[in-house]
């Protein structure tokens, strides 16, 4: 199913650091037959305009957005498009945006930070929906230990379910033949 509202929105960036990093969303969508990719850009630092990406939503920076039950202070946040007929706006760049094909539904997102040169938080949220929630992106083990003395120590763990390498967003594959 596709979010209410046919979009993804996602913050990076760590409000009061140094770094500015903008990011790259790539939608991998199918009918069921035909697949495809749309990519997309969002860069909030006005002297690089001349990337072409589109700029961030107004009004960040973004305080006390929870992630790992936690909140977080970021920078940036972009509403991308997933579905057809969904145009956000796209200031600062001669792009434009519009989700996935008619007919298609998204069936992953990769995100990708660019110009990033330290750690950096991401969140991801569906559309305008609350009831809408993303599929689990992997498992998270919690373990409790105590001494006779009465020293306890915690371990959580997390392990993201295995992904292909960035690089293959670049390569062309294919189950039959290609046509040009």
């Amino acid at each position: 199913p596709v979010p209410a509202g046919g979009k993804l929105v996602v913050y990076w960036g760590n409000s009061g650091s140094g770094a500015r990093p903008a990011i790259e969303v790539s939608v991998v969508h199918t009918n069921g037959t035909v697949w495809g990719i749309k990519k997309f850009a969002y860069d909030g630092e006005g002297f690089r305009s001349s990337n072409n990406f589109c700029d961030p939503d107004l009004g960040g920076p973004w305080t006390g957005i929870v992630t790992q039950d936690r909140p977080v202070d970021f920078e940036y946040r972009a509403s991308v498009p997933i579905i057809a007929g969904y145009s956000p706006p796209c200031s600062g760049s001669t792009a434009t945006l519009d989700g996935v094909d008619d007919g298609h539904y998204p069936v992953l997102a990769r995100i990708r930070l660019l110009y990033n040169d330290e750690p950096q938080p991401i969140a991801v949220g569906a559309g305008t929906s609350p009831s809408w929630l993303l599929p689990r992106q992997g498992s998270t083990i919690e373990s409790t230990g105590s001494t006779v003395s009465g020293v306890t120590r915690k371990l959580k763990v997390t392990q993201l379910f295995p992904a292909l390498p960035s690089i293959f967003d670049y390569v062309l594959f294919s189950g039959g033949d290609l046509i040009k």
